[in-house]
């Protein structure tokens, strides 16, 4: 019987929709299954009953921020990786973040470091 391995599943929360779009297509061209959310409510409802590889937020967000939503996330589930990719986050301490990546021409690569530096600690099963 054939072994079907799960993609590990990433939220990503940005509230610029071509921006979204673009970092959900790079994660599942790197093999992960992406949830896009455009505001930090909208991820939190989906949240619960869920536990995703990693949560992907910017900081600077219409409604609820960034940082409400990370401390809300870690109170539902300290166990979810928080990854702030933001235009302001250039050297931010954020004691929640796992990492915390600028906006600019190195983000993406930056993200894909990130997450594979998860992937010991959180199972990621993704067939290389």
């Amino acid at each position: 019987m054939p072994r079907f391995i799960q993609k590990p599943l990433v939220f990503v929360l940005e509230d610029d929709a071509s921006q979204l779009e673009i970092v959900c297509a790079y994660l599942q061209q790197l093999g992960y299954e992406t949830a896009g959310f455009s505001a930090a409510q909208l991820l939190l409802a989906d949240l619960d009953g869920r536990d995703p590889f990693a949560v992907v937020t910017d900081l600077d967000l219409p409604g609820m921020d960034g940082h409400t939503l990370a401390l809300k996330i870690m109170d539902r589930n300290p166990n979810v990786p928080i990854i702030v990719l933001s235009g302001r986050s250039e050297g931010r301490d954020l004691g929640y973040a796992q990492a915390v990546i600028p906006k600019n021409t190195h983000a993406l690569a930056a993200l894909k470091a990130a997450l594979e530096e998860l992937a010991p600690h959180r199972g990621d099963a993704r067939s290389n």
